[in-house]
């Protein structure tokens, strides 16, 4: 994964600011499951000097003083401390930690480049699994060359099933290009196993545009299984309208899957 996308990852699940001192560049191969935070950003940032400052938090009724982690400092490269990029956590009440333990999940990297045949596959091949295939190995690439091939298959083509793989191949990537074909197929896909998986990728590209076309898929959508979608990727992205949204599905939405979904995730915010 870009280092660059870890940082944002981290600064959205952590509630902390995170300034890195130098050039954001490279990838890290890195498997992370429910590690402690901490423990999980030594991992992530090995070999990189870092500094990391707490603030106290009031002891509640029956507990101790807690610290909670509100800035971390990543140094690449002393010559450049006077500029730091900065990625800042969403707004919320307070700087902490949501809970003592958060999740950092990362999968592992695959290759960065496209094999040059991959889009035309993609987009003239006769079968529909040639043009599945072909959509599934551009979202393995990681590369931001697969996002304008794989969008305009999400944008084009004839069978849901590639528009699917379109969806969540675009997802993969992790790309912040790939944000609007996604909104536009949640917005106007007429599969919903189209929506569904277009949502699902919002998710992974946690792109804080989407949330209007996610807060519509939510409470507007007549599949529930896309609204259960939606109802993650919001939970995932965060946002204080995205919490209303939640709150309100978590209370009126039809489907009981959805209501819990829902409701799961404004507890968490």
């Amino acid at each position: 994964m870009p280092l660059k996308k870890v940082l944002e990852v981290v600064a959205r699940e952590s509630g902390a600011q995170v300034l890195f001192y130098g050039t954001v560049a490279g990838n890290i191969n890195i498997d992370l499951n429910d590690e402690p935070l901490e423990d999980a950003l030594r991992q992530i940032f090995q070999g990189r000097n870092a500094a990391y400052f707490y603030a106290s938090l009031p002891a509640g009724v029956g507990t101790s003083s807690l610290l909670a982690l509100t800035e971390i400092h990543l140094f690449a490269n002393a010559n450049e401390a006077s500029d730091p990029s900065i990625f800042d956590s969403p707004a919320r009440p307070s700087a902490a930690i949501r809970a003592s333990r958060a999740m950092v999940q990362v999968g592992t990297a695959g290759k960065h480049s496209v094999d040059t045949e991959l889009p035309s596959r993609l987009a003239q091949a006769q079968d529909v699994q040639g043009r599945k295939d072909a959509a599934d190995e551009l979202g393995k690439s990681w590369s931001e060359d697969a996002v304008e091939p794989l969008g305009d298959a999400l944008a084009g083509d004839p069978s849901a099933a590639v528009r699917e793989a379109a969806a969540q191949a675009l997802g993969e990537t992790w790309s912040e290009s790939a944000v609007q074909p996604l909104i536009d197929a949640l917005a106007y896909d007429s599969d919903a196993l189209v929506r569904e998986q277009a949502a699902r990728g919002l998710a992974q590209t946690a792109g804080e545009e989407a949330i209007n076309a996610l807060v519509f898929a939510l409470l507007g959508d007549p599949r529930w299984y896309v609204r259960d979608a939606a109802a993650e990727a919001l939970g995932t992205i965060g946002g204080r309208y995205a919490t209303g949204a939640l709150a309100r599905a978590a209370t009126n939405d039809p489907d009981d899957w959805v209501r819990e979904t829902a409701a799961t995730y404004a507890v968490k915010r």
